[in-house]
């Protein structure tokens, strides 16, 4: 199961599975921060600035109704697809980087 929360005083969304253990943060594209669990996988994603970030007003990420996150990989490339369903919206998106950067962590 996913949890999220928003505070909107800081501008900043978190997104993570439930009951799962961060090993260590990423920190990718100045506003995100990754978390990988203990078996390599994305267990949370914290977005700065999320309001700027997101294009969304702080008051509707106030009504975050439900949110995905998953791991990827890609050939050489590693990384997060998240989704957030708010009141009126729907925002996809993911973050992706160096599949080396998870070996190395």
């Amino acid at each position: 199961m996913v949890k999220f929360n928003y505070d909107q005083e800081w501008d900043i969304l978190y997104v993570h599975k439930n009951g799962e253990k961060v090993k260590f943060s990423i920190e990718a594209l100045e506003n995100f921060v990754i978390d990988i669990g203990m078996k390599g996988q994305v267990v949370g994603l914290e977005i700065q600035n999320a309001s700027k970030v997101l294009k969304v007003p702080k008051s509707q990420l106030s009504e975050v109704r439900s949110a995905k996150i998953s791991t990827f990989v890609r050939g050489r490339l590693y990384g997060v697809l998240y989704s957030l369903q708010l009141n009126k919206i729907k925002i996809e998106s993911e973050l992706q980087m160096p599949v080396d950067v998870r070996i190395k962590a």
